[in-house]
């Protein structure tokens, strides 16, 4: 499947430095619901969930989970 292109944030999400790792000071930014961000194909799977690279706000790059963003 491609998943490159725009995504938009279901709920509150954190968006990470490292995939799938729980710890605040991974947190780069949190993402209001709504919020749009864009994928160019890149993703690490952790314990089966796809975790989007993606581009917020036009400037910081990080992962967060695939299963709070829709097309």
């Amino acid at each position: 499947a491609n998943l490159k292109g725009a995504y938009t944030t279901t709920t509150g999400l954190n968006l990470r430095a490292v995939p799938g790792v729980i710890d605040p000071k991974n947190v780069l930014a949190v993402m209001p619901q709504g919020a749009k961000v864009q994928n160019y194909g890149y993703y690490t799977s952790v314990n089966g969930v796809k975790w989007l690279y993606v581009v917020y706000n036009g400037n910081i790059v990080g992962y967060c989970s695939s299963k709070y963003l829709k097309r």
